[in-house]
């Protein structure tokens, strides 16, 4: 092969590469749906935690352990994801934007 032909070749690669679908925005919008029902789950809980204690005879001690459980799943599920981000990043480090919890 010479020269020419593997330029040819690296330019028509590159070309293949950078074509973009509609498939990220599909995946970009139910990344959203995942996340505001997460986000009103959460929200949710709080207000519904004193009907759920009264309609189950729940303490407040029990309430607080179901509350701290949520936390502690949320908690536990970020390792293997950021393990997993690690891995398909290829970073030793995240970048300083995700150390910051954004309000």
């Amino acid at each position: 092969m010479s020269n020419a032909e593997s330029a040819v070749a690296s330019a028509n690669a590159h070309v293949g590469a950078e074509k973009r679908t509609k498939h990220r925005w599909v995946v970009m919008g139910l990344i959203f749906i995942i996340w505001a029902i997460a986000c009103a789950d959460r929200a949710n809980f709080g207000i519904a935690l004193p009907y759920l204690k009264k309609e189950y005879g729940i303490t407040n001690t029990e309430a607080g352990l179901i509350v701290s459980l949520f936390s502690f799943a949320y908690g536990f599920v970020q390792i293997p994801v950021d393990l997993l981000y690690k891995r398909i990043s290829g970073l030793a480090k995240k970048p300083p934007a995700f150390c910051f919890p954004s309000s």
